[in-house]
């Protein structure tokens, strides 16, 4: 059994080692910025990135960044589908034109297939993919810091009753909805798609 000294010794000592973890990871936080923008210079006109997520029979399912609009065919690539590109009779030569997009990938024997949909609103926001503020679900909108269930439901509730929102500032109508969450919402969304 420990005694009372050693138990007070231990303590201060988990809460400095806790204290120093947290101290790296906010040091680490502050850095992540400077150290991806060191590992690959940002070449493209915009500064824009093209974020498009691969899942199903792939190797490996994930986001992956690509400098301009990729063709499924790289897409693919990235995700280790285990078909040769010649082989297929997918639009392999399409170009993805949306960042945000997921690109569902299915094959049983010789056929293959591939569908589109939209990555999750929590790896849309995550990225810096805005919103359509005008389309996007309950769990969706939770996806916005700051943003919770009842929010959300009032935002869906007030756009529901206006037939979409055609201005952004329409939300600081919305019970909740303060100029500080009104700032971070714009910062989060969209009316429309993004092209």
């Amino acid at each position: 059994m420990y005694s009372g000294l050693t138990m007070r010794k231990r303590r201060t000592f988990d809460k400095k080692a806790g204290g120093l973890l947290m101290l790296l990871f906010l040091l680490s936080m502050g850095m992540v910025p400077r150290i991806f923008s060191s590992i690959e210079p940002d070449d493209t006109v915009s500064g824009q990135r093209f974020f498009v997520e691969i899942s199903g029979d792939v190797v490996s399912p994930g986001v992956y960044s690509f400098k301009d609009p990729p063709t499924i065919g790289a897409v693919l690539t990235r995700g280790g589908a285990d078909c040769p590109v010649e082989s297929r009779v997918l639009p392999v030569d399409e170009v993805v034109r949306k960042s945000g997009k997921r690109l569902v990938y299915e094959r049983s024997g010789e056929t293959e297939k591939i569908s589109e949909t939209q990555m999750s609103a929590f790896f849309r926001v995550t990225l810096g993919i805005p919103l359509c503020i005008n389309r996007e679900g309950l769990s969706g909108l939770t996806a916005i810091p700051g943003i919770g269930v009842k929010t959300a439901g009032r935002i869906i509730e007030n756009r529901d009753q206006r037939g979409g929102f055609s201005d952004l500032v329409e939300l600081l109508d919305i019970k909740g909805i303060g100029p500080s969450l009104y700032e971070r919402l714009c910062a989060y969304s969209v009316l429309g798609e993004i092209e």
